[in-house]
């Protein structure tokens, strides 16, 4: 597997092909420039996405595995939403299905992106 550390320095050293066409080659260029930032792009994001679950798995694992400390329900839904894995918003039955105990308009939580099925 190609960590991130690599893939971005294989786009640095290609950061110099992408100049060189975009002088030469104008338009052809210009697309593997905006491609290479496309690319860096999508690193930055991988790496904050993996950042935020390695933050969170490292809670769980220091507050109940080394403490001997059960978690409850609270406390992880307090660290996800600390660590941007879900995000709050507001009950509607409509996007989020029945609820038996939330009324529309009541606070909700959703998995953030990072968390978000592709399926």
């Amino acid at each position: 597997m190609t960590d991130t550390k690599e893939l971005r320095e294989r786009l640095r050293r290609h950061e110099g092909i992408g100049a060189a066409l975009a002088h030469d080659r104008g338009q052809t260029g210009r697309f593997v420039a905006a491609v290479m930032d496309e690319a860096a792009s999508a690193i930055e994001r991988l790496e904050a996405q993996r950042d935020q679950l390695a933050r969170f798995a490292r809670w769980a694992i220091q507050e109940s595995a080394f403490s001997g400390h059960e978690l409850d329900g609270g406390e992880v839904q307090e660290q996800a939403l600390a660590c941007m894995l879900i995000v709050r918003t507001v009950y509607a039955p409509a996007r989020h299905g029945p609820s038996d105990v939330a009324k529309p308009g009541d606070e909700w939580f959703e998995f953030a992106e990072v968390l978000e099925r592709k399926s």
